[in-house]
């Protein structure tokens, strides 16, 4: 897989691969087609598609650029746990759901997916429900209001929307129609969670039309915690205005809902890869639990703050949409859309592997390593000094048992010995944003010309406070530590720690950020012959970033009244004396930075017959950072001072080929990807929680497939894939050479088949296998996920018109498939015995019932 673009797609011989393979499947499916006298006719290619493209009565067929249509059946039977997990029914994606609900993370063609929706526009009705790919999870949930979702990859995303270079992903919501129809979907787990979602649309009056759709939930999640970790839902009201040439739509969205969310977890790294640690179950084990679920923030000035991962990630948004549509007479046609949306949430969770090498060992090294310094005021031995003759101990916190150094219990404490250092982080933001895509298209019998302007605001608020504390290493129930002298009579007299918590404010920061984006974009698909379309566009933005952040906020003080005129501890804990200020130094750090970018892209469409076409795409796009806090911005401004730009620039190929026939669909596509600045993270992250970036070269060349296949009645199958090559080049970090290693977390190759047996008219019997090559969780390629298989199975049943029922479950054999590694570790933490990684949640089940009306 290390021949050149050029040689890859200009190539007679692979372009007769990819024809030749889709014939040959299709010569196959023909032959076991004329056995099945009653098989049902495929023609998917021929669904009419609105991502991607700017032409009216577009097909997938007809298409210059990848594209993928899921149906809201399809979803269904996906039951996707969040947006993520609904992307792997998408060739070329890699999604990782392994955190739960929300702030997810999913990479597209060997694009690094360490960055939530990175280089990926998620869309609802065709415009961004963010400008950047932060918290777009948080904006977009899956309910059945929805009527499908359309995914591009590269081609002309990065022209029609910013930041959305390597795929959009748009969800198209569902309309009122003439006819009046609804849905209930109740739907229970067996991990005690209950779900009711619902639907109604109709008409009001002439020419107006309503649909009501939403979803609550409450109870539990995959990963045990010991409370209800998922409540609330959402509602949205879509209003239709028919027009005598068009349409308007006005869209009011609200979301009321907390998600858990799960980091890594800590595993022993041997010769024979990551296995679980003595106690603490891969499968469905979590280190949140109800006892050190609420963790004390304290400051400088005695204010304090709470981390409470019962909250876990808490959003509030409301989101309003206006859309119209006019066609004029005389093939000219205006199509605007403007969104409205403000987002408050306070993100709380339990952070893992914070504390570097450290992070996690024996408990008793915790009591007798002197050298630990958690406060960067006091080490242990020295609290220890300061309380001579004292045994060193643990206490629960909860129970006052105590655990001493040197007793044989606290060897084999929960079958593994094991402590570790947690970090409860508390991230209050606030996200309000105006975006509007204004555009105008000329249409003639050969031609399809459209041009327009993309406006985004943004004004993003975000505070970080944290505070670490020890807890012992169990998959369920984990409890909090304090570590104690105690004298002789077995009484406490001093505590190194508060309430667990043996450093306050790990990570600080409060940044404010404003973005204001131009983006003015051409895109012409014209028709050469009657076979061949020739489309190109163009994309120019002006983006402008402000952003100011408090000075000062790492500094550690004396916490007020801690100590007396003479400098005593007034309390006895060494923890809760020394702090951060709430507000920093009363300073302020500032700076504003502009982009200037261009997006362009070329690609071709040639119909061979209403069956049989090939496409090609040529594009270069790009990626500006992530517009939430000071550290990302202020590497671009010093990067951009010297004559660099943290402005990730990226170029995409591909050549496919697409069939389709009387039982089968299919399509291979054959692209390339080339990254030549991509910041680069594994150096861990800096006292804000900033991550420390290099830029490196990523090259990418692979064949993505996607194929519908019903040979009888009785049996259809789903199968796609990827197959690529992804390899880092050329770093610019001299410390390190990692030339030829493959991207954190990205698998070579991805596999899912899915077969489905249509028992009769009502009853069809359906599993997925999704298989995963090997993976790396850092870019160090130090510690290797093995290739795993995943499988899934699920039964539909309908009573009657109305009523259906449904059970699925998810990785049934509870296969560990890890997902990400500790993305806080450098590469020497990454050798260690002990880490830290994210495997998918094990087995799971669900079932529900569905009245349509």
């Amino acid at each position: 897989m290390k021949l050149s673009l050029m040689k890859l797609l200009s190539s007679a011989s692979y372009q007769s691969l990819l024809i030749g393979a889709v014939l040959a499947v299709e010569s196959q499916a023909v032959n076991a087609a004329s056995a099945a006298e009653e098989a049902e006719e495929i023609m998917t290619l021929d669904e009419l598609v609105v991502t991607g493209t700017t032409r009216p009565g577009a097909t997938i067929l007809e298409s210059s650029v990848a594209v993928t249509a899921v149906t809201q059946m399809e979803l269904q039977r996906q039951a996707p746990f969040g947006v993520a997990d609904a992307l792997k029914a998408v060739p070329g994606f890699f999604a990782q759901e392994s955190g739960g609900q929300t702030s997810n993370n999913v990479g597209v063609r060997g694009l690094p997916s360490v960055g939530h929706f990175q280089f990926i526009s998620v869309q609802e009705d065709g415009l961004p429900v963010t400008y950047d790919q932060y918290l777009a999870d948080a904006f977009q949930r899956y309910d059945i209001g929805i009527s499908r979702f359309e995914a591009t990859r590269g081609g002309s995303s990065g022209v029609l929307a910013p930041n959305g270079s390597g795929a959009i992903i748009n969800w198209l919501t569902r309309s009122g129609t003439e006819d009046p129809e609804g849905t209930v979907r109740i739907t229970a787990t067996d991990y005690e969670n209950v779900r009711g979602d619902f639907y109604w649309g109709g008409p009001l009056a002439e020419n107006w039309f309503a649909a009501i759709s939403g979803y609550w939930q409450a109870g539990g999640t995959p990963r045990d915690t010991g409370f209800s970790a998922e409540k609330g839902g959402q509602f949205r009201i879509k209003l239709t205005r028919q027009l005598e040439n068009g349409e308007m739509n006005l869209t009011y969205k609200k979301i009321e809902e907390s998600n858990s969310f799960v980091l890594p977890l800590p595993v022993q790294n041997t010769l024979d890869g990551l296995v679980a640690i003595p106690g603490f179950d891969l499968s469905h084990g979590n280190t949140t639990s109800f006892d050190n679920s609420r963790t004390r923030i304290l400051f400088v000035g005695g204010e304090t703050l709470e981390a409470n991962a019962q909250d876990g990630a808490d959003a509030s948004a409301d989101s309003l949409t206006f859309n119209v549509k006019y066609d004029f007479d005389n093939g000219f046609s205006v199509n605007h859309s403007t969104r409205y949306s403000v987002l408050d949430r306070s993100f709380n969770g339990i952070w893992t592997g914070s504390y570097g090498a450290n992070s996690i060992m024996a408990a008793e090294n915790y009591l007798t390593n002197d050298d630990l310094n958690f406060a960067n005021n006091f080490t242990v031995g020295e609290f220890f000094a300061a309380n001579p003759g004292a045994d060193r101990c643990f206490q629960y916190v909860s129970t006052g048992e105590l655990m001493c150094a040197g007793d044989g219990s606290l060897d084999n404490l929960n079958g593994n010995g094991l402590a570790q250092v947690l970090n409860a982080l508390n991230e209050p933001i606030r996200r309000e944003m105006v975006i509007s895509d204004t555009r105008f298209s000329y249409n003639t019998d050969n031609n399809s010309l459209s041009f327009g302007v993309i406006y985004a605001n943004v004004r993003h608020k975000r505070a970080l406070q944290t505070s670490f504390f020890l807890s012992d290493v169990t998959g369920e129930g984990a409890r909090v530590l304090d570590i104690v002298a105690v004298d002789s009579d077995g009484d406490v007299q001093a505590y190194l720690s508060d309430s667990g918590v043996v450093k306050y404010g790990h990570w600080r920061g409060n940044d404010d950020v404003e973005v204001q984006s131009f983006s003015f974009y051409v895109n012409d698909e014209y028709q050469v012959t009657e076979n061949l379309r020739i489309d190109a566009g163009l994309r120019y933005e002006v983006s402008d970033y402000r952003v100011s952040s408090l000075a000062g906020l790492g500094d550690r003080f004396v916490v007020a009244g801690a100590l007396d005129s003479d400098g005593n501890d007034v309390d006895n804990i060494l923890a809760n004396n020394y702090a951060n200020r709430l507000f920093g130094s009363g300073q302020t750090n500032r700076r504003e930075i502009q982009f200037n970018e261009v997006a362009w892209t070329v690609g071709f469409n040639y119909t061979f017959n209403d069956d049989l076409a090939v496409y090609g795409r040529y594009a270069s796009g790009y990626q500006t950072p992530r517009a939430d806090r000071f550290g990302d911005l202020n590497n671009a401004f010093n990067a951009q001072s010297v004559g660099t730009s943290t402005v990730a620039d990226l170029k995409f190929a591909e050549l496919g080929v697409r069939y389709q026939g009387e039982s089968l669909s299919a399509s291979l596509t054959g692209f390339w990807t080339e990254f030549p600045n991509l910041p680069t993270g594994g150096f861990g992250f800096d006292e804000s929680g900033t991550e420390i970036l290099f830029e490196a070269e990523v090259s990418v060349i692979g064949v993505e497939f996607d194929l519908l296949w019903q040979p009888t009645e009785w049996l259809s199958l789903e199968a796609l894939g990827v197959v690529q090559d992804a390899e880092f080049k050329n770093i610019d970090n001299p410390a390190v050479n990692w030339d030829g290693n493959t991207p954190a977390r990205t698998p070579n190759a991805q596999v899912r088949i899915s077969p489905t047996f249509h028992v009769n008219e009502d009853l069809d019997l359906y599993a997925t296998y999704h298989w995963l090559s090997k993976r790396y969780g850092a870019n160090d390629n130090i510690i290797e996920f093995p290739d795993c298989g995943i499988f899934d199975v699920g039964a539909y049943y309908a009573v009657n018109e109305s009523v259906s029922f449904q059970v699925k479950g998810k990785n049934i054999t509870s296969q560990v498939c890890w997902n990400e590694g500790n993305p806080r570790a450098t590469s020497a933490e990454n050798t260690l015995a002990l880490g830290f990684a994210r495997p998918i949640v094990g087995a799971t089940w669900l079932a529900s019932i569905q009245y349509d009306f």
